[in-house]
């Protein structure tokens, strides 16, 4: 069960990478840092106010260990570690003004950004943070001893003069070729690419504001695919947004082709994270006829954790036109098929359920399983609860699973009566516990009594198979928290009946 400050870390940590990914003013970041905010103003008007301490890797509450990423390109902790910041404290009275400038701090991934310099610059009244000053850090360094040698640098030059048997008498010849000219400028320009682009583009920029001559646009345009090539899609949007902005020409067009696209296969799955979310950014400047290449695309993506961010901007490219992408829910490939229907899920229209009720049947696992999640995002209960009776047992624990978070009551009667079907008990033990952490979900409190039947049912018959029905009654009334359920345990704890008193004292331990 999610603690209070579980449920704070985790959409914490989310809205972090959201900000990153889309900005803060982005709709799916709102979705985060929102329900953040409502919960740790909760917290913090009960507790008035919640520390964290910053290890390396870690952030710790009360000695405990609540948030931890060993990744340095992605770790939270580490960079504020990094930054001398050790703890972190929220006040009672923090506003989402507040928590919204927190996040754009330490949300800033660049390694040349200080966190805590943003987050003093910040100056936030309930966010207050410790940080060790240089001098607070002990550092067991001792100077190096060198050895200092005297050298007759005359000498030595004599020396080699002699053996290699350099004519002094001859003159040197300094003439260089046009092409070692042109070797030597492109050598300066990929070394200097990273440090000067930047100015550039915003000089240009600044001139095309006043002065949106076709000598700027080319340039502009010159540099744009520079920037693709590079890899470098921060810059690369900053050009695309600017050009449209002051002169609304769509600069984008000319990389919507499938050639371009598929060329960035190497990016779906590259290491780093930071270039992965600027190329996220990048694509969402995209059209809707690029659409069935990036979905071509996505067969390249060899990370699960890589496989959201294309889909939420491909949905996002789409808005409500769905055809670009339904035309994959036919195909023979089975992964193009699931992100086909994983986007349409993701886009909440109207013609979710039309489109995917046919592949309700369709005869891979993993395809109904995707459907599931997409009637979930559209909170179609009624079509979810039609894959309880699926065959494969992964396909039947996941619907349990989308309908115990997205809440469906009807289904209350025909989930207790499964459960006290005979079948019920040849189940595999995770697809049971989800059919009882369904129930609490969507039942009320009068399940309590049904539970209680369950927990002390008198049993003459396969007794021992029966004490995992009792154990499970047992612990979802301890989920529901409320007075009739903790009695019913309480009362269990006397019955003469072992495996009922065991089974009340498990769950009461454990809640």
């Amino acid at each position: 069960m999610a603690t209070p400050l579980t449920d704070i870390v985790r959409p914490l940590i989310k809205s972090i990478k959201a900000i990153q990914m889309y900005g803060a003013q982005h709709p799916s970041s709102k979705n985060f840092y929102e329900p953040l905010t409502a919960k740790l103003s909760a917290f913090l008007k009960k507790r008035q106010e919640l520390s964290f301490q910053v290890e390396q890797f870690t952030l710790m509450y009360a000695g405990n260990v609540v948030y931890e990423d060993f990744e340095k390109d992605t770790s939270l902790p580490f960079r504020l570690f990094r930054d001398g910041i050790r703890k972190i404290t929220f006040s009672e009275g923090m506003t989402e003004e507040e928590m919204i400038a927190f996040l754009g701090c330490v949300s800033r991934a660049s390694r040349d950004y200080d966190v805590a310099l943003g987050l003093w610059e910040a100056d936030l009244i309930h966010i207050t943070f410790y940080v060790i000053e240089e001098e607070e850090e002990e550092l067991q360094y001792a100077t190096p001893k060198q050895t200092i040698y005297n050298v007759d640098y005359d000498a030595k030059t004599e020396e080699i003069i002699r053996r290699e048997q350099v004519d002094m008498q001859t003159p040197v010849d300094v003439e260089v070729t046009p092409e070692e000219i042109n070797v030597l400028k492109s050598d300066v320009l990929n070394v200097e690419r990273f440090s000067v682009i930047p100015t550039v583009i915003a000089t240009l920029i600044n001139f095309l504001k006043t002065e949106q001559s076709q000598e700027i646009m080319d340039s502009l345009t010159e540099l744009l695919g520079r920037c693709v090539d590079n890899r470098d899609f921060l810059n690369a949007r900053r050009i695309v947004d600017k050009v449209e902005e002051y002169t609304g020409i769509n600069t984008i067009d000319k990389f919507e082709n499938e050639t371009t696209i598929m060329g960035f296969t190497d990016l779906v799955n590259i290491a780093s994270d930071e270039t992965f979310n600027e190329f996220i950014a990048f694509i969402g400047l995209f059209s809707k006829k690029s659409i069935p290449f990036f979905i071509k695309l996505m067969a390249h993506v060899k990370r699960p954790d890589r496989l959201y961010a294309p889909r939420n901007r491909i949905a996002y490219i789409a808005q409500d036109d769905v055809v670009p992408v339904s035309n994959f829910l036919n195909s023979k490939d089975v992964p193009t098929v699931i992100n086909a229907v994983a986007i349409i899920g993701l886009m909440r229209t109207k013609d979710t359920t039309t489109l995917l009720e046919p592949l309700m049947h369709h005869a891979h696992p993993d395809v109904r399983a995707e459907i599931i999640s997409a009637f979930e995002n559209n909170g179609t209960g009624h079509h979810i609860a039609r894959f309880l009776d699926d065959v494969n047992p992964t396909v039947r624990v996941k619907a349990l699973q989308a309908l115990t978070r997205i809440s469906y009551p009807q289904l209350v009667e025909e989930l207790i009566r499964r459960i006290k079907s005979k079948d019920f008990r040849s189940l595999e033990f995770p697809e049971q516990k989800e059919h009882f952490s369904c129930l609490v979900a969507n039942g009320s409190k009068e399940i309590a009594r049904e539970l209680e039947k369950i927990l002390c049912k008198w049993v003459l018959f396969g007794r021992r198979r029966y004490r995992t029905m009792r154990e499970l009654a047992a612990m979802a009334l301890a989920s529901m928290d409320n007075p009739d359920s903790l009695q019913i345990l309480q009362n269990g704890l006397k019955k003469r009946n072992k495996h009922i008193r065991r089974a009340c004292a498990k769950a009461l331990k454990q809640k």
